[in-house]
């Protein structure tokens, strides 16, 4: 859960050290940040802007190893604290994940995670 408390504490770069040098992460919007330094930059950029005062949970739903030095993690995240361009308060956002973690020097660090919000459901519309 370093990510989840560099995140909350708007450390970007402490919450980009979590992914491999070559990690990609897609956000639920699509866009993809190529790279430590790029995923970085974006989470500056969020963590600045739109994200700014927001708070995230990430919940495991499931991990599989794959190999000795490769899982596959099945998340659940919400991001609270959200406020539109003008102020007003946003419903938390919730999501799922799919990350593929790889373990170098006895850590695990995300190697690749894309995310998306689902739609609402039919019932609670």
């Amino acid at each position: 859960q370093r990510y989840v408390a560099a995140f909350n504490a708007g450390d970007a770069e402490a919450a980009a050290a979590t992914y491999t040098l070559d990690a990609t992460h897609t956000y639920a919007l699509g866009v993809t940040h190529r790279g430590r330094v790029e995923i970085a930059r974006g989470l500056r950029e969020l963590l600045a802007g739109p994200m700014k005062g927001a708070r995230i949970s990430i919940s495991s739903l499931g991990i599989r190893r794959l190999a000795p030095a490769i899982a596959v993690e099945e998340e659940a995240f919400t991001v609270e604290g959200l406020a539109a361009p003008d102020g007003q308060p946003l419903p938390p956002v919730r999501g799922l994940c799919l990350a593929v973690h790889q373990q170098s020097d006895q850590q695990w660090l995300a190697a690749a995670v894309q995310c998306m919000v689902p739609p609402p459901s039919q019932g609670s519309q």
